[in-house]
């Protein structure tokens, strides 16, 4: 355990949120990742030792909304009956 809070550990790890990974290319014993993002062309080029990539998962609407018109409650959740309060109902 203390080798994980030696000085080896302290801001050598950056994580990099809402951007794509579009290439990675080795770089002597190095990697070079560059990154962009699906709003603008504006791209990253980071040198680093290990890629990490989370792709994450995309919602699959299709079932809910093609149940939704055939079920008693139409989708609708409620709320105070999964313990929350009425005020949470407001979300729907």
């Amino acid at each position: 355990m203390s080798r994980m809070r030696g000085s080896s550990m302290r801001a050598t790890h950056a994580v990099t949120l809402n951007q794509r990974l579009l290439a990675v290319e080795r770089d002597g014993g190095r990697l070079r990742a560059t990154l962009g993002s699906d709003h603008s062309d504006h791209r990253v080029v980071r040198t680093v030792g290990a890629v990490v990539v989370d792709n994450g998962t995309e919602v699959n609407a299709g079932p809910y909304f093609g149940l939704k018109e055939g079920s008693s409650n139409r989708g609708a959740v409620d709320y105070g009956a999964n313990g929350g309060t009425a005020a949470d109902n407001l979300h729907e």
